[in-house]
């Protein structure tokens, strides 16, 4: 899966229900990808204040996401696949060390603020 998917990327035979989670996957990274190039052109307060603003929505929408994949989609996984139970365990990981780098770019971001 690159940044840039798009629903006709989609890898062939996934159940409908995890479509939409691929596609949001790629969106999220193609913004994270963004990111670093946004805080280079910075060049004002306003825009400092608006990169930060855009983060705080962006970084809902990760949390909000990942507690769907928690809450609904990984235990319907399980009920189909008990063998998605180890590919689960590193999707976690991901989840929990994406965390402390999400709130690192937020202190980061507050920062350039002020």
């Amino acid at each position: 899966m690159t940044a840039t998917m798009t629903p006709s990327l989609v890898p062939v035979g996934l159940p409908d229900f995890l479509e939409g989670i691929i596609v949001l996957h790629g969106a999220m990274r193609r913004d994270a990808d963004r990111l670093p190039r946004a805080i280079g052109a910075v060049t004002s307060a306003d825009g400092a204040r608006g990169l930060q603003r855009w983060f705080v929505k962006f970084a809902r929408e990760v949390e909000h996401h990942h507690l769907r994949e928690d809450d609904v989609v990984w235990p319907m996984l399980l009920d189909r696949e008990l063998s998605f139970g180890e590919p689960l365990d590193a999707l976690e990981a991901d989840h929990h060390a994406l965390d402390p780098a999400m709130d690192r770019v937020g202190a980061a971001l507050v920062a350039l603020v002020e």
